[in-house]
């Protein structure tokens, strides 16, 4: 488990896991980004997002927090993750 916070925060945003292990995220515009499974500690999403059962439970067997959360509540608790 590595130490990345993933912050999913665009409505209609959609995570997938590929086969190499890696974590894609797309945006509507076209956007993407990628990063290892592995080097994430946890993922917390808020918005409308697509989140897949095959990344969920591939978090779940590495040991990485997923973390769903109404909008009100984003800043909240990223000010105390970074606290702890």
């Amino acid at each position: 488990m590595g130490a990345m916070t993933l912050v999913v925060d665009h409505r209609e945003a959609t995570l997938k896991l590929n086969r190499s292990q890696t974590v894609c995220l797309s945006y509507p515009n076209g956007e993407q980004h990628r990063v290892g499974l592995y080097a994430l500690q946890r993922i917390i999403v808020y918005g409308e997002v697509d989140l897949p059962a095959a990344l969920l439970r591939a978090c779940d067997k590495a040991g990485i927090s997923v973390i769903l959360l109404p909008r009100h509540l984003l800043l909240k608790t990223l000010r105390q993750l970074k606290t702890s």
